[in-house]
This record gives structure tokens, sequence and C-alpha cells, in this order.
């Protein structure tokens, strides 16, 4: 990986207070109704508590949607970040306090001097 993405995957675990290792995957080949998802979270649990988060970010689609690799992350990481904090609604996981989130995580993140666009889209990511 590039060292600027390293540093991106570090600011936004500093900056969501993110506490639990996250393993992030990149696949260059998904099949099926998930590879339409530019990416993707899940967390890992052991005896019942959180031990840790796995991102995976579907490269091809990524490469053919308007978001950059930075933006899929750092929204994922978001997701991360509320399941870590007790916040995740599996129901409705991008609500008010994803898009604060979100709002928070870019301002953080461009001060930072990382081009981040959007990391969430109410016609997407409402779908």
């Amino acid at each position: 990986m590039k060292p600027d993405l390293l540093l991106l995957i570090k600011a936004c675990e500093s900056g969501l207070q993110i506490r639990k290792p996250v393993n992030i995957i990149i696949k260059t080949q998904v099949k099926g109704e998930i590879g339409k998802l530019a990416g993707y979270f899940d967390s890992y649990f052991r005896k019942g508590k959180i031990s840790g988060h796995k991102v995976v970010i579907h490269l091809d689609t990524v490469l053919s949607s308007e978001y950059s690799i930075y933006d899929v992350i750092a929204h994922e990481l978001i997701h991360a970040s509320m399941m870590e904090n007790g916040l995740f609604d599996p129901d409705y996981h991008h609500d008010n306090t994803f898009q604060e989130l979100a709002h928070h995580l870019t301002e953080y993140l461009n001060n930072m001097g990382f081009n981040i666009g959007t990391l969430y889209d109410p016609n997407i990511d409402d779908e």
C-alpha cells in the first residue's frame, strides 16, 4: 500500500477513536450481489465482546465508481467506530449519527491534507 493510504487509515483510527484492530482486505474480483458494493465492514466477536473489525474493499467496484479508495475505507471505518461505541443500528446504519461522523471525519481528514470526497451520499447510502 502507498504510505499516504497507510496514513489515512491511521488518521481515521485516531479521529474515530477506534481501539480494536482493523483487518483491511482489498479484493480484486467479487461475484454476486455483494460485488455491487464498493466495500463493507464486519466486526469480530470473542466471548460476546468486539475483538476487532474487518473492512473489505471491492477494488473493481471502487475503480468504476465516483469514490476513491480513501473515501470507501473512511466510510467503512465510521461503521466500525459506531459498532465499537454501541452506536451501530443494523436496520438503519447511515443514520444521523453516521452522517455527523462522516461530516466530522471529512473535515478532519481534509484538514490533514487528504482529499476526501463524499463519505455519505443519501442517494446511495439510504437504499
